[in-house]
């Protein structure tokens, strides 16, 4: 089934055997049988989906809204914004009840009642909210980003020990301390030295930062005022190094490339591809391959194809010979890239070394 711009983030079952799906292209699918029936505009970015019984179908994204839909008619029914971060996740109660997780570490529970969407509860968890699910006996479990799944119950019986309910109750309590001492929002609106225009899947955004910033504080204040998932952070930072170097190479003119995509490779890192208009799929890919490390000869036909795809042309079917090797050169010139950041050469060195040259998980030893 072929029907989403982007990568499709979510996808469930409804009772009639239709399926539906949310993508990064801020859209959601409502098909049968292979074939599309009918697309719903969602606004933003679709993250999270549940069934809601029949024809009803819950929808949660970048913009932390959560939304009723019928996936029959294609109408809106309910929305509720929940936070000002993402909604990453959604579970429904046979009672009817809505949990809806976030990218900030609160549950919030949800009643449907006619044309809207009602809280009648919030939680605060440790971590990122990645997962959900309500149990037989009515207790929902939630899967965190702090390593942890917390089971939630509203009977004194299971009810976990004072003592660990109390520290529980501490950690929550210091990271939503923290999410509230991090403004949200951008303020004041004054100029930059460069300023690039950027897309994280079907958002397009400005990146910002004044000659001489820290990378590291550049990514950190894009990544809070345009509310990203602070995963990207290592993305952002290497996008904002390899792009400052190139300043420096070229006059400090402020290059920009035409595209630029969030990606994630097999093994599972977040890294961010760029290339012009007209540029060779096959040599964008291999360049991609080299600048990165760790890339196998097996995906660089996929690459190629997403970048045709992505520039609105055929996709040829693309043949590369070999995977391509981190030479001395390229070693080098991470680095310099370290080093840029005020790290020493020493300490840049061996973080890559340990990273086997990943230079994006050097720099999370790095900072942390």
């Amino acid at each position: 089934m072929a029907g989403h711009e982007i990568a499709i983030n979510a996808v469930v079952g409804l009772d009639n055997g239709d399926i539906v799906s949310g993508s990064g292209d801020q859209s959601i699918g409502v098909w049968r049988d292979g074939q599309k029936l009918r697309s719903l505009q969602a606004k933003q970015v679709v993250r999270a989906l549940c069934a809601c019984g029949g024809s009803l179908v819950a929808a949660g994204g970048n913009d932390g809204m959560v939304r009723l839909w019928d996936a029959a008619t294609g109408h809106p029914l309910a929305e509720r914004k929940v936070a000002s971060s993402y909604v990453l996740a959604l579970a429904r109660r046979n009672t009817g009840e809505i949990a809806a997780g976030t990218s900030d570490g609160q549950v919030f529970i949800l009643v449907h009642e006619g044309s809207t969407l009602r809280q009648s509860a919030d939680l605060q968890v440790c971590g990122e909210v990645y997962g959900l699910s309500f149990l037989s006996n009515g207790d929902l479990a939630v899967a965190c980003g702090d390593c942890s799944c917390t089971i939630w119950t509203r009977s004194p019986a299971r009810a976990a020990p004072q003592a660990v309910r109390e520290d529980f109750g501490a950690r929550a309590a210091a990271l939503a301390a923290t999410q509230a001492s991090v403004p949200s929002t951008v303020t004041g609106g004054g100029s930059y030295d460069f300023t690039f225009p950027v897309e994280f899947g079907a958002q397009k955004l400005s990146l910002s930062w004044n000659r001489g910033e820290d990378p590291k504080v550049v990514a950190d204040r894009f990544i809070r005022e345009s509310q990203l998932d602070p995963r990207h952070t290592g993305d952002v930072v290497a996008f904002v190094m390899q792009t400052m170097q190139q300043q420096g190479s070229s006059g400090g003119t402020g290059y920009a490339k035409d595209f630029n995509f969030p990606v994630e490779v097999a093994d599972g890192r977040r890294l961010t591809i760029s290339w012009n208009r007209g540029e060779d799929p096959q040599q964008v890919a291999l360049n991609f391959a080299r600048q990165h490390g760790g890339i196998g000869a097996a995906e660089l036909p996929d690459i190629a194809n997403f970048i045709q795809q992505a520039s609105g042309s055929p996709a040829p079917a693309p043949s590369f010979q070999q995977a391509p090797a981190i030479t001395p050169a390229m070693q080098q010139q991470m680095v310099q890239q370290i080093t840029s950041m005020g790290f020493p050469e020493s300490m840049a060195q061996s973080a890559l070394q340990a990273a086997n040259w990943d230079i994006e998980a050097a720099i999370s030893r790095l900072l942390g």
